[in-house]
């Protein structure tokens, strides 16, 4: 049983990890990677984090949950970690001219997955603490993180990076984006408050998911926004 749980929760940080990272790097064909290859570590290390932690928790059969704060904070050395695996490996067919094929290509990205999301899941099953009751309200904060976080996925222009034409297209949804954002804050704001002065640790693990939620997207189109305003950054 535990190691299905580990295999579990590995599943989860994978997944998060491919989520966080695909729409913001790709961003990269059109926006400097000085930009884009911090945004996609913050990105990748977040997201990863929380499947991971969320993942641990509702599989856990002893009440514990992952100090959120602590995975979230070796999620990001893991990611850089991660990212010097990757370096190494493309040095290494650099310089043994492996050539382009499928077999080269598998082996580049890889190792790297493995090592970071291996890392945030072994820290996300083992460093707990007491968990509490997550309650309605904590199922909410949730349920509209994931969503938000979804929702911010599928909506990335990723290659066309905040272009004119793709706004005067997409502007309605670019609107609810932003409605739901604004109400999610709000709510995330009272929520957190609230919880962290009641002392619900799972409450407010939730509460403080649904705010990076929220910040997250905010921060990635932010810079890129203000990336794009210099022709140097942001152009192909």
């Amino acid at each position: 049983m535990s190691a299905l749980r580990y295999v579990a929760v590995f599943g989860a940080t994978f997944v998060g990890g491919v989520a966080g990272l695909v729409p913001v790097y790709l961003m990269g064909l059109e926006v400097s990677m000085l930009i884009v290859g911090p945004l996609t570590l913050l990105s990748t290390s977040i997201v990863a984090a929380l499947l991971a932690i969320w993942s641990a928790n509702f599989i856990a059969t002893d009440g514990s949950r992952s100090r959120l704060i602590a995975v979230l904070a070796y999620s990001g050395i893991a990611a850089v970690l991660g990212l010097l695996v990757r370096l190494a490996v493309v040095w290494a067919v650099n310089t043994f001219d492996l050539g382009f094929e499928l077999w080269v290509t598998l082996l580049v990205y890889p190792p790297a997955a493995f090592v970071f999301s291996g890392i945030v899941t072994v820290v996300a099953l083992r460093v707990r603490a007491p968990g509490g009751r997550l309650g309605w309200g904590g199922g909410l904060m949730l349920l509209m993180a994931a969503s938000i976080l979804v929702f911010s996925i599928l909506t990335s222009p990723t290659v066309v990076v905040l272009e004119s034409y793709w706004l005067e297209r997409h502007y309605r949804i670019v609107a609810l984006l932003g409605l739901t954002v604004v109400l999610a804050s709000a709510f995330a704001g009272l929520r957190l408050s609230r919880q962290i002065a009641s002392g619900r640790e799972l409450m407010r693990d939730a509460a403080i998911t649904l705010s990076l939620a929220v910040a997250l997207p905010l921060v990635l189109y932010g810079v890129t926004y203000a990336a794009c305003s210099i022709p140097t950054y942001c152009g192909a």
